[in-house]
């Protein structure tokens, strides 16, 4: 059956999956980007505990115009040995599988639309996807289209990627529904509908969106409902306003370790609570709190909203759920015990206090030596070129990057770059509209030449 989709998605095929009737996966993205992150905030590969994971995402790789993969960070996952130390997390719990991840958001679409539109474009992705996966040893591969049919995709996209038959897992990313694009406040990822909504907007929420999967066809033993660990954040309007749906003057502030203004890890969340002055309200309807403090308002998820999404999952027979992202949890216990909210997972799961540990669990990751470079056709060495969205921009373009996030280049309104947070400084990726559209920077996305102001 034909589905349409509802909603950003990740799919996931794995080259051995044992095939149970139980909500019992637990899939966590990793953003290895977060290893350039300052003081507490900074996460790599040795921070993940496999053993609170039955799935872990390396994310992410990206794509050439030909097809092949490109490595996005090619000195941290080759020359530094990441791709090495991550599949060794298996020596830590033998039971995990480990993911490599293609796409994310900053990969934008026009170009896989490009290579699904092609017979021998797709042949050279397939080749070079399964030579990564079986040169790093990885357990699968994971497709993170964001989005087919949009961001300069072709709407046969939707149909070809949803018709495929061969995926293990479809990690249905049930967040992002409300953020400060919206001008009033609103929950990430609302369980249910609130009766302030009306009309379209009351879809806006995860029950919608994963009963609109099954009801279209999808196969729930294979759907992950995903978990957002951040939260979106909004400056209110007025601080006198704190409800759900009070007018906001554009998007939070940014927070010190994601360094992004409209969102907060949930890290960040957690250690501004913790210095006080916070009202936490819990929302019945939507199953979710919000959290604020003068004009600053955050909707988010927290342990009980968590564990109560996992028993929802439970109640539909879901394939299990899947986190985004692990490097955003209080990894470091600063707020309470570590992992609160993968701890509430596994406990709703059941499966808190059993151990999926091997007799090494304990024992510190093995520091393997860097990896053979792949063959030259799998991730060909000379840089793609600039505007393909994954390039670091040239010139003077670094003046443009103050903070991270996205900034449209002054000269050229189709043009805009993602500013990367590195220590202390950005590095700004080079990205392009379609034709036709120019970038709005209130928007935070491509948009209609009359509807951007500053063009």
């Amino acid at each position: 059956m034909r589905m349409k989709i509802l909603l950003g998605l990740a799919v996931a095929w794995l080259s051995s999956e044992i095939v149970s009737a139980a909500t019992d996966k637990v899939v966590c993205y990793h953003g290895t980007w977060s290893r350039y992150r300052n003081g507490n905030g900074q996460f790599t590969v040795s921070d993940i505990d496999p053993t609170l994971c039955t799935h872990i995402i390396y994310s992410f790789v990206g794509i050439n115009t030909d097809g092949t993969i490109n490595l996005l960070d090619r000195a941290l996952d080759i020359t530094n040995g990441n791709f090495a130390n991550f599949v060794s997390l298996k020596k830590r719990n033998s039971k995990v599988k480990t993911l490599v991840a293609v796409g994310g958001w900053n990969e934008g679409s026009l170009k896989y639309s490009n290579v699904a539109a092609s017979s021998s474009l797709r042949a050279n992705f397939i080749q070079s996807a399964l030579n990564l996966v079986q040169t790093y040893k990885f357990d699968g591969f994971d497709l993170d289209w964001e989005y087919p049919g949009q961001r300069g995709g072709a709407a046969a996209d939707i149909v070809s990627v949803a018709e495929i038959s061969y995926l293990d897992i479809i990690n249905v990313m049930a967040y992002d529904f409300h953020g400060s694009w919206d001008g009033v406040t609103g929950q990430n990822a609302p369980l249910y509908a609130s009766s302030i909504e009306t009309g379209s907007t009351r879809l806006l929420n995860v029950d919608a969106a994963i009963r609109g999967w099954i009801q279209r066809g999808a196969d729930p033993q294979k759907i992950a409902l995903g978990l957002g660990v951040y939260g979106r954040s909004y400056t209110l309007s007025s601080s006198s306003n704190t409800a759900l749906g009070a007018p906001v003057s554009g998007a939070g502030n940014q927070g010190p370790y994601t360094g992004e203004s409209g969102m907060l890890g949930y890290n960040e969340i957690c250690e501004l609570q913790r210095g006080g002055g916070w009202t936490t309200v819990w929302d019945e309807q939507q199953k979710v709190p919000y959290t604020y403090k003068g004009n600053q308002w955050v909707g988010y998820d927290n342990p009980k909203s968590i564990a109560i999404k996992v028993n929802y999952a439970k109640s539909l027979n879901l394939g299990g759920v899947m986190i985004w992202s692990i490097e955003t949890e209080d990894f470091r216990g600063i707020c309470g015990p570590k992992y609160p909210l993968l701890n509430a997972i596994r406990s709703a799961l059941g499966t808190l206090g059993e151990s999926n540990d091997d007799d090494t669990a304990n024992e510190p990751p093995a520091e393997e030596p860097p990896a053979q470079e792949p063959p030259a056709e799998e991730s060909p060495a000379e840089e793609p070129p600039a505007d393909d969205g994954t390039a670091p921009a040239d010139g003077g373009s670094t003046d443009l990057c103050t903070k991270a996030g996205y900034v449209r280049d002054p000269l050229n309104c189709n043009i805009f770059y993602y500013c990367l947070p590195v220590g202390t400084s950005y590095v700004p990726l080079k990205q392009q509209c379609n034709s036709g559209l120019y970038f709005d920077e209130a928007a935070q996305t491509c948009n209609w030449p009359q509807l951007v102001s500053g063009c």
